[in-house]
Order: structure tokens, then C-alpha cells, then sequence
């Protein structure tokens, strides 16, 4: 219980409480608990600091729940933040075109690319993805493996805001970044389950 902040009260998804648990095993369960301990540890200005590097908008007033995806992100934005862990750290600006041809394959339009910017140094990126590897293949994620059938190298990472009002997945390959959100634009809809 935090009673500096309304006396919220924060739930690991199965109800598990105490312990200590491994930060790439908590990611790869999507454990609340160890997630804002996290944030504690690391604090508001560091954590606001990676997500306005990434283009992340954070509310103005620190809140632990930010560390379990309370900001209000578009999934563009995420989709843009997680090219960092795909591309080893560096995040490119997101293009719909990237070049133009007529029929006999003359240059009609040609987008400039700015340079990709590091965000991570290649080996946090690479830690990360190991462990986003982890989630689709044993973790919260693994639907995509035993359900969908989807044999693929993957890394990727679910999320569910509070009472199922939407749910995410970002899924990335090296050369692929695809992000899903089923939700409604109203927040009092909610789902049954994740």
C-alpha cells in the first residue's frame, strides 16, 4: 500500500506477493509488483528522462503507476520506442513513404532519412530483446507460439491497462516492429480478459 499516493494498491496479475524474483523473469510474467520496485529504485527523473529520448510523454506529476503503463502512449509512439531494441539501441524516425518509381522504375520521390540517434548502448538493447525473446516464447506472450502457431524469431512484450479497458502486443524482429491495441475509444468499455 502507498500511501503517499491515495493509498493505491498494486496487484501482480495472479495475486503473488513477497519474494524476490529476477528482473528478466518478472518482465517475462508481466509481475506489477517487481515493476514498481523498479521504478523506485530507479526514480522519476531517470525513468522520465529514457521515455522523453524515446518521445514518450509522462504525465507532469510522478506516479509509480507510470512504470505499469499508465501514461497515455499512442501506439505509434511505442511502436517508434521499441525500433531502439531492434536496431541495437539506435531509434529511427518513422516514415509511411520511403521512396516513389513510375512504371519503367524512374525515382519519382525519395525520403530523407535523419540518422538514427542512440538511445541504448547495443548491449542493454540486446539484454532487453533476450528477455522480450523470453515473453513470446515462455512468457505472457507465448500465446503467439501455441496458439497463432507463429514460428518466427520474435521478441516481444503484452500489456493490459487496469480492468481490461485495452490490450496491447509489440512484437519486433530485427527488420520488423508491428504493434497491436484492441480497445475502445470509450474507457468505461472494458473486456472480460486478456
Amino acid at each position: 500500500v502507498y500511501p503517499n499516493y491515495e493509498d493505491w494498491r498494486p496487484e501482480n496479475f495472479d495475486h503473488s506477493s513477497g519474494g524476490q524474483v529476477a528482473l528478466w523473469n518478472a518482465l517475462m510474467h508481466s509481475m506489477n509488483l517487481p515493476t514498481i520496485d523498479l521504478y523506485f529504485l530507479t526514480g522519476w527523473n531517470k525513468l522520465n528522462g529514457v521515455c522523453d529520448q524515446l518521445g514518450i510523454d509522462l504525465p507532469d506529476q510522478p506516479s509509480p503507476a507510470v512504470a505499469l503503463g499508465s501514461a497515455d502512449a499512442a501506439l505509434n509512439d511505442m511502436v517508434r520506442a521499441y525500433t531502439t531494441f531492434a536496431d541495437s539501441g539506435r531509434m529511427s524516425e518513422q516514415t509511411l513513404i520511403s521512396r516513389i518509381e513510375d512504371a519503367q522504375g524512374r525515382l519519382l520521390y525519395e525520403n530523407y532519412y535523419t540518422p538514427a540517434k542512440l538511445v541504448f548502448q547495443p548491449e542493454t538493447a540486446e539484454q532487453v530483446t533476450a528477455i522480450l525473446q523470453r515473453v513470446v516464447n515462455g512468457g505472457a506472450g507465448q500465446t503467439i507460439r501455441t496458439v497463432y502457431e507463429l514460428k518466427s524469431d520474435l521478441a516481444g512484450k503484452t500489456g493490459t491497462a487496469h480492468s481490461y479497458t485495452d490490450g496491447w502486443f509489440i512484437a519486433f524482429t530485427p527488420d520488423l516492429i508491428i504493434g497491436v491495441r484492441v480497445g475502445a475509444m470509450d474507457p468505461a468499455v472494458h473486456f472480460n480478459n486478456s
